[in-house]
């Protein structure tokens, strides 16, 4: 089931230093969002924000039932994004006639 607007708001207040992005504005559920996290940390270590895109990225930890990760995009300033999108907003889209509209929406 996908995840309503109010569940993604608290998802986001979950994660200090990782951002939550709604890709899917004026939906009242979230079938697609990004994280946008830093890359790099001191050197020789994972940067806080990796390591808290990781936990949701990982199934058994803080990902919503449904989502998967479909793309991921190098941004400014050492910055990252990886958008997941609900397994039921796959079945009707296509990814490839979506990445490109939201890296420009990363990127802006």
């Amino acid at each position: 089931m996908t995840i309503n607007a109010k569940k993604f708001i608290t998802l986001g207040n979950k994660f200090k230093n990782v951002q939550l992005v709604n890709l899917s504005e004026g939906e009242e559920k979230v079938p697609v969002f990004a994280i946008i996290y830093q890359k790099n940390g001191l050197p020789g270590k994972p940067s806080i924000s990796l390591m808290e895109a990781n936990r949701i990225w990982d199934l058994e930890d803080s990902r919503p039932n449904g989502y998967m990760i479909a793309a991921s995009f190098e941004l400014k300033n050492g910055n990252a994004a990886t958008v997941l999108v609900h397994e039921s907003w796959l079945g009707e889209n296509k990814l490839k006639n979506h990445e490109s509209d939201w890296e420009k929406k990363l990127l802006a």
